[in-house]
């Protein structure tokens, strides 16, 4: 960030220190005080040079509809195609809260599809991977009249938005060889991996029966894709959090031999870590482009 102005990145260091006088605590509060401190500078964030489609149905569901993103001065050649699912505790969450990440990453010569998709309690299991499967279903019929390149498709999700994308991964019953066909994932700060202790109001989404619970895991079902993954988790996540990123990294070595990309993000909590994108904050998105590009760029 040091090619900042003094005035933003005197707003940065603001954020940076309530983040920290926060804690690793998620109170009722925290959207509502990062929506405020970050306010100025997604008013401020640069759009320039982007085309944006908005509210393009994928599905049934009034809720079934997404927004793409694309660089007008690549839009007609064969780009990477970035699908971000949004977070929101299975309950809550939208599209329209995350359009700093697809100005971001087309920008950056990514097409960018951001879905809203079908919410907790009206539907529950498995909605999520279904509505994953049929974004990517509509990706595959209009790759080209977006741009993008089918054979450099990323997944990527924040907390549920993440969990859905876990289980459209490892859940094979959720897909044929569209899987195979997924470059890459970037999960950031998974709700559930391990889904055997499923507390709190993620329960309108799995339901009440406990002995279910083990059946929603994607850590006995790793052997079910190969998909490099970028694991990424903050600072300052609730605690469960930084357990749930280490269980799929230590399922994902134990069973491959092999780590998958992981970070930690410093100075930042479960929801400034989405929206610092576009911000001049350069805590997390160049390291995702770059996964992007070891990724597509591997023999």
């Amino acid at each position: 960030m040091n090619t900042l102005d003094d005035c933003t990145l005197q707003q940065h260091k603001i954020i940076y220190n309530k983040i920290r006088e926060i804690g690793k605590v998620f109170p009722e509060t925290l959207p509502d005080e990062m929506g405020r401190l970050y306010s100025q500078l997604l008013s401020d964030s640069p759009r320039d040079g982007v085309k944006m489609l908005k509210d393009i149905a994928y599905g049934t569901d009034e809720r079934n509809v997404l927004d793409v993103f694309i660089n007008k001065t690549s839009e007609k050649k064969s780009m990477p195609i970035l699908v971000f699912f949004h977070g929101g505790g299975f309950v809550s969450g939208d599209k329209s809260f995350c359009k700093n990440i697809g100005y971001y990453f087309a920008r950056n010569n990514i097409v960018t599809v951001i879905p809203s998709y079908r919410l907790a309690p009206q539907h529950s299991w498995p909605s999520g991977p279904e509505d994953v499967a049929n974004v990517i279903k509509w990706i595959f019929l209009n790759a080209e009249n977006i741009g993008g390149d089918l054979k450099r498709i990323f997944l990527m999700g924040h907390s549920a938005g993440a969990t859905h994308v876990s289980n459209y991964l490892y859940f094979n019953e959720f897909h044929s060889h569209i899987k195979e066909d997924i470059a890459g994932a970037v999960l950031m700060s998974g709700a559930f991996y391990d889904g055997k202790d499923i507390s709190g109001p993620c329960r309108a989404y799995y339901g009440d029966e406990k002995c279910n619970y083990p059946s929603f895991s994607i850590i006995d079902r790793i052997q079910n894709s190969r998909v490099g993954l970028f694991i990424i988790y903050a600072e300052f996540d609730p605690p469960e959090f930084d357990k749930q990123a280490i269980l799929l990294l230590n399922a994902v070595y134990n069973h491959y031999g092999e780590s998958p990309f992981i970070k930690r993000i410093i100075n930042h909590n479960h929801i400034s870590e989405t929206m610092q994108f576009n911000t001049g904050d350069n805590s997390i998105g160049p390291d995702i482009l770059s996964f992007i590009r070891r990724i597509q760029d591997s023999p």
